[in-house]
């Protein structure tokens, strides 16, 4: 990620942060290295595919592995999203 990118991200996670807390709503906030823990596997792709092992019904929403030029799958997202929920129910539940 550019250093430009990462200061757009950290800044909007700031706020959204912020909001939150304003609104009484619980925050969390996981490291990659947490998530990657969590699975035991490195990878988006990877992790995706160890997703759909625990949720079965999730496989039909499993993009092909992009090949090195290719972009990420819009697909994807909703894997890290998942991967998120499950990294907080493994490690604060």
């Amino acid at each position: 990620m550019s250093s430009r990118r990462a200061r757009r991200v950290n800044v909007l996670t700031e706020a959204l942060t912020k909001a939150a807390i304003g609104w009484k709503v619980q925050v969390r906030h996981y490291s990659p290295e947490e998530v990657t823990e969590t699975f035991g596997v490195r990878g988006k792709e990877a992790r995706a595919k160890c997703i759909t092992e625990i949720l079965p019904e999730l496989e039909p929403y499993l993009p092909a592995k992009p090949l090195l030029w290719q972009p990420q799958h819009p697909q994807m997202q909703m894997f890290d999203a998942v991967s998120l929920a499950l990294t907080y129910c493994y490690l604060d539940t």
